[in-house]
């Protein structure tokens, strides 16, 4: 059995107003994508994988100083067509008793804590897949957990009814999922929703149908902070201030 990490990088970053890639935007004087992959490394995986899109080249250049001590393997996404298809493109580098973890390249203060705990809750407890979550007073801009009984759904923000929006524990963003329930749910995900892309998270769903079982880990809410992600200048400004105060409040916090 493998463990294969997945990090997310193929976005286009609109948003960020400028010609560098998103996720190598300077976080604290580092690229926010080096930040996740030093994230990733901590848990000695048997392959990373970072999947990449329109700023393939710039991105392998930045991260080629990596490529001998963990050996990145990178997967182009040719058209931008959501979460769903990026693991799509990497089916291929998974075999059926393969973990996989999958994070988004653009998340500078991702927790090690908090990914190693959700890779032991996995193998305790041993679901076909387990998310992490979060408790948020303000769930603004993330998809709800909506839940019915032992099963529960993520319900993008762009398609939540007034009641959803109201929902409190929202989707962080990581995910561990066994490769065989990706091989058999990824590939029937459809694109009929408001943005025309494939949602990663409609995985969930399909699983319940095929009567597997998936966890939710909800982290502790003094990291909520940790699943913050940069989608404009006046964010990654934002989360840099809130890094620093952290940062003086709690020593054990790396820079």
């Amino acid at each position: 059995m493998g463990f294969i990490v997945t990090i997310l990088a193929g976005g286009e970053g609109k948003r960020m107003r400028s010609t560098t890639p998103k996720v190598l935007h300077l976080f604290n004087y580092k690229p926010i994508l080096t930040r996740v992959l030093d994230a990733a490394i901590s848990l000695t995986p048997d392959k990373i994988i970072v999947v990449t899109g329109k700023y393939h080249n710039q991105i392998v250049k930045v991260l080629n100083k990596y490529m001998d001590t963990c050996g990145i393997t990178f997967v182009e996404q040719a058209v931008a067509l959501g979460t769903g298809n990026a693991i799509q493109c990497c089916l291929d580098h998974y075999t059926d008793d393969d973990d996989v973890l999958i994070l988004n390249g653009d998340m500078p203060l991702v927790n090690e804590s908090v990914i190693h705990s959700l890779v032991e809750c996995q193998r305790s407890l041993k679901p076909c897949g387990t998310l992490v979550t979060a408790t948020l007073e303000n769930p603004e801009g993330y998809g709800r957990i909506v839940k019915s009984g032992e099963l529960f759904e993520i319900v993008e923000e762009a398609s939540c009814s007034p009641q959803e929006k109201d929902i409190k524990e929202v989707n962080a963003g990581i995910y561990l999922f066994h490769a065989d329930i990706l091989r058999k749910c990824v590939p029937v995900l459809s694109n009929e929703n408001s943005k025309g892309e494939y949602y990663f998270t409609d995985v969930i769903r399909h699983a319940f149908d095929l009567n597997y079982k998936v966890n939710t880990f909800t982290i502790p809410e003094n990291l909520n902070y940790t699943i913050r992600g940069v989608n404009t200048p006046e964010e990654l400004l934002d989360l840099e201030t809130l890094f620093h105060t952290v940062c003086f409040t709690e020593p054990s916090v790396t820079p």
